[in-house]
């Protein structure tokens, strides 16, 4: 009978664990300190857990409630399931393979311990075979494939291009290293036991990224505010604006005990020299969208004539429906609109007046905020020609700056006046709407007197 030697001290202790032939994965680590295990045994042993058995969808598949309508439960129950197991057919070598999709998770946490706390970012990995119920009730169904490195700045290079990249970077290159186990085997079959005793031919492939929004933004590149889904097709731009697809309504009802025509409203808000022209103006730039002179520049003579008295409506708010960058080319690119209501209340919840301020479209050769205009609402609808027209009725504000604050990077707008000192003002057709924008008033740099 051999003599047993026990460890000599600590260290001997942990390194005889870590030989054992049976058990766990092990840990390695590379550059940059990322702690991982080989994610390809760790899926293995997922799919080799007999506790699983009876919960691991081998195949894509259609499931119907009492109604016989479709229903969506797993992921192996999506479109998209289906979807990649139709490209593997198109290989005749993946005829008869499994499908596994892997699903991966991120979460940068916050550890209180003895010493204070501790930053820890963990990176998670399960299979999209495994039922909803299962995975949801993780235990061995989720396991920690590594520890991300979460790189450190000082003040020199707090917030700069630089270290944005580099962090960037590094995130990438360690998913990326961590993934390149698995990437043979997204191209052709590995065989792997399964819960049921069974072995499989096996093909992964990369499924859903589970992350908050700050995590999505830093894995897919875009700004901070933007909608990361189908980033691809996003013009990037200086100022965090791009072109958009925007669909502005009014609400359902008009307000009711308000004037019924142009005249009297022009009147109830004290607009009386302003309102009746602009319209007119409107209705040229409507009905010649083509003109060589517009109508802030024609002629007033060249302006339709309208009866003062022609019916018209308020309306204290309008929805606006925005189409986050880059969905284009969405199968369902509904879900990637975001709603903002726009407020013009005389008397906004008993606090007074409220009417928001606007973008506008203006020059499109100009990218971010130098293409858009900004101005303070109210709305309006009127009928012209049995034809009903919807418009804003703006005061406008300039740029006070040609470029952004550095410290800030916000623009300062001002009042625009004309020579008599009067707030220019025009209507524009709800259709020119980019999005609400909010306003912060600017103090002066002189330290107010006690």
């Amino acid at each position: 009978m051999d003599r047993v030697v026990l460890p000599s001290n600590a260290k001997d202790l942990h390194g005889r664990i870590d030989n054992i032939p049976v058990g766990d994965v092990p840990w390695h680590c590379f550059s940059y300190e990322v702690w991982f295990r080989d994610i390809c045994d760790v899926l293995e042993g997922r799919l080799a857990n007999p506790s699983f058995d009876g919960h691991i969808d081998y195949a894509p598949k259609h499931v119907r409630n009492k109604d016989d309508k479709r229903v969506f439960t797993d992921l192996m129950s999506r479109e998209w399931a289906w979807e990649q197991a139709d490209i593997l057919t198109a290989d005749p070598a993946m005829h008869g393979a499994m499908f596994a999709p892997v699903v991966l998770g991120s979460d940068k946490t916050t550890v209180l311990v003895a010493m204070g706390p501790s930053e820890y970012y963990p990176l998670y990995a399960s299979l999209g075979n495994l039922e909803g119920h299962i995975r949801r009730a993780h235990g061995s169904s989720v396991a920690v494939v590594g520890f991300l490195a979460i790189p450190k700045y000082d003040k020199e290079h707090e917030g700069s291009d630089t270290f944005r990249t580099f962090h960037r970077q590094v995130m990438h290159d360690s998913l990326k290293f961590i993934l390149s186990h698995l990437k043979d085997y997204m191209s052709k079959p590995k065989v792997t036991r399964c819960a049921d005793g069974h072995y499989r031919r096996v093909v992964y492939g990369v499924g859903p990224y589970v992350a908050d929004y700050p995590e999505q933004c830093l894995l897919t590149c875009v700004v901070n505010s933007w909608c990361p889904k189908d980033g691809d097709d996003a013009e990037i731009v200086e100022d965090g604006l791009v072109p958009s697809t925007a669909d502005v309504r009014f609400s359902l009802r008009a307000v009711p005990n308000y004037p019924p025509s142009l005249h009297e409203l022009s009147r109830r808000f004290e607009l009386s020299n302003t309102l009746l022209p602009t319209v007119r103006r409107f209705l040229y730039d409507q009905l010649n969208p083509d003109a060589e002179i517009m109508g802030m520049a024609a002629e007033l003579d060249l302006y339709p004539m309208i009866d003062p008295f022609i019916h018209a409506s308020v309306y204290h708010s309008a929805a606006c429906l925005i189409q986050a960058p880059g969905s284009k080319r969405s199968l369902r690119p509904r879900r990637n609109m975001r709603r903002e209501y726009i407020r013009a209340s005389p008397n906004w919840r008993n606090t007074g007046p409220r009417h928001d301020c606007v973008l506008v479209d203006g020059d499109p050769q100009n990218n971010g905020f130098l293409g858009f205009n900004v101005g303070q609402v109210h709305f309006f609808r009127f009928e012209w020609n049995e034809k009903s027209y919807d418009f804003a009725f703006l005061q406008w504000f300039g740029k006070a700056q040609a470029t952004a604050c550095p410290n800030t990077v916000l623009w300062m707008v001002q009042p625009q006046v004309n020579l008599r000192k009067e707030r220019v003002c025009s209507l524009v057709h709800i259709d020119k709407i980019y999005s609400a924008v909010h306003l912060i008033g600017s103090t002066g740099t002189f330290p107010a007197s006690r």
